[in-house]
């Protein structure tokens, strides 16, 4: 593997430098990323083409919805399950519950899932019972519906400025 790349993409700095340029204009010229990412045209005209010719995407679309219009809010879950066996099955109730829309394990004091679900208005009520049954039935062990309902979501993106391509960190104020 060469220097500098990432185990997972085999990525270089360059590439991931251009890759986040694209997210935040994704119809940006190749003067614009040029200048953007501080190579030359004809170096960023080349990373695009290694990067159309991966046989493996380097990312992908996602809209972002406005839940609201479409009648839903963001119900945010932290489970407490501190054996492989409840996880495992916390996550197929993830998969296969219809308004999943993020999960990630958690680790630390509390060992568990961090779900996001996108549901209906009015069915926080349902995911409380759902939790609570499921705590009951020793499913898991424990769990907290995180109270965001009256705050605003906040949608961000990257910010090329911010990335470090030598260490491959974001710096943060």
């Amino acid at each position: 593997m060469k220097l500098g790349c990432l185990i997972t993409q085999d990525l270089t700095q360059k590439h991931l430098s251009v890759l986040i340029a694209l997210q935040e204009n994704p119809l940006g010229t190749y003067d614009w990323l040029s200048t953007r990412v501080g190579l030359s045209k004809s170096i960023v005209f080349g990373i695009m083409q290694e990067l159309v010719a991966r046989k493996q995407p380097c990312f992908s679309v996602v809209a972002t919805t406005n839940l609201w219009n479409l009648g839903m809010e963001n119900v945010d879950v932290l489970i407490k399950a501190d054996s492989e066996k409840k996880l495992q099955q916390i996550e197929r109730l993830c998969y296969e519950h219809p308004y999943t829309f993020y999960r990630a394990r958690c680790f630390g004091d509390h060992n568990g899932l961090f779900v996001q679900f996108n549901s209906p208005f009015e069915s926080r009520s349902l995911l409380d019972q759902l939790f609570l049954l499921l705590k009951e039935k020793q499913v898991i062990d424990d769990y907290l519906i995180l109270p965001f309902e009256e705050s605003t979501t906040l949608y961000t993106t990257p910010n090329v400025d911010h990335w470090n391509p030598m260490t491959h960190q974001w710096s943060f104020n």
